[in-house]
């Protein structure tokens, strides 16, 4: 075992949403933040590496640092604006070969595969009746969405 100097991290992302395509990325960020502190790097807000776990559109790289984004998407395409966002970050870390695969194809920055794990205690599986066929629609405009969860709201 060395001795070697902890390692200090700006932790960017501190956000704390309870809702939609966030709520994933604040939930595993605390954890990922409390394993990585446990584990004895050093928070500091001045430190060269600048760690962002988020969603590439909330990506706010900070000048001067080295901005290293931890993000993923389960598709094959990726909409325009990530390969912008990903131009903005010096490195990105994916949770899976596949993921590593697909954002390679719109970026030439360097990708770092760290699996995440899950805990047990949490996601317990459960036996149940495969579900049924699911069609995709794309989402409807708020006049629309209203007009089906609140008649009464409906525009006139």
């Amino acid at each position: 075992m060395t001795n070697a100097a902890p390692l200090p991290i700006c932790w960017v992302t501190d956000q704390d949403v309870r809702y939609g395509q966030g709520f994933g990325y604040s939930r595993a960020n605390r954890a990922l933040k409390a394993a990585t502190f446990a584990a004895g790097a050093v928070e500091d807000r001045h430190a060269r590496v600048a760690f962002h776990f988020t969603y590439p559109p909330a990506y706010r790289p900070i000048p001067g640092r080295f901005n290293v984004l931890m993000t993923m998407y389960e598709s094959t395409e990726l909409p325009p604006w990530f390969a912008r966002r990903f131009a903005d970050a010096d490195a990105l870390i994916v949770p899976s070969p596949w993921v590593r695969d697909v954002f390679a194809r719109y970026t030439d920055r360097p990708i770092a595969v760290v699996s995440l794990g899950f805990n047990e205690r949490h996601w317990v599986g459960i036996d149940r009746d495969k579900p049924r066929q699911r069609v995709f629609r794309p989402p409807l405009p708020a006049e629309a969405r209203l007009s089906l969860d609140a008649p009464e709201l409906r525009p006139s």
